[in-house]
């Protein structure tokens, strides 16, 4: 469904979505709710506050949508 980019910064206490590219065919809306809820899981069981995506890749601004 897609691809994500990951990267932990643990100075900052963030999880980090350098690029979230969507595959063919799918709703970009959709499949960033769930993948934000799923993002979400992770940086908690990291010990991490928050999670920040930066703007590379078609899904990146509807997954920042619903982070935030």
């Amino acid at each position: 469904m897609a691809r994500i980019d990951l990267k932990s910064d643990r100075a900052q206490s963030v999880l980090l979505v350098q690029g979230a590219f969507a595959q063919s065919d799918v709703e970009l809306d959709h499949v960033a709710a769930e993948l934000a809820e799923e993002l979400r899981a992770v940086a908690a069981w990291l010990g991490l506050d928050q999670v920040v995506v930066r703007r590379r890749g078609d899904l990146a601004a509807a997954l920042g949508a619903h982070l935030n």
